[in-house]
């Protein structure tokens, strides 16, 4: 009997110190569907999920460049989504066809 568990123990024990070494997917990509001083844009991020909604409240205020290196900022943040799923609102669905991936 002794010898099952350690054969076991032997060949289980391989998968469990791989798993503990693998690194953690706490990240996940996100898009949202945001009103600028040069309109509406679809932006996208990658966000720890446990900040997602502290990430996206702080939003409001912050800048980015433009194609042209110009400053723009974000002035309110519509909606943010999974970069896998759709947005709700039809204004961003039309937006996020347009955008380049």
């Amino acid at each position: 009997m002794k010898t099952i568990n350690l054969c076991l123990l032997a060949m289980l024990l391989p998968s469990f110190v791989s798993a503990e070494t693998l690194p953690r997917t706490d990240k996940m990509d996100y898009k949202c569907f945001i009103s600028s001083s040069i309109g509406n844009k679809v932006l996208f991020y990658s966000w720890p999920i446990k900040e997602f909604e502290l990430k996206m409240a702080s939003l409001p205020s912050k800048q980015f460049s433009d194609k042209k290196g110009r400053k723009v900022f974000i002035q309110d943040v519509e909606e943010c989504v999974a970069v896998s799923e759709s947005f709700q609102s039809t204004k961003a669905q039309k937006q996020d066809q347009l955008t380049v991936r």
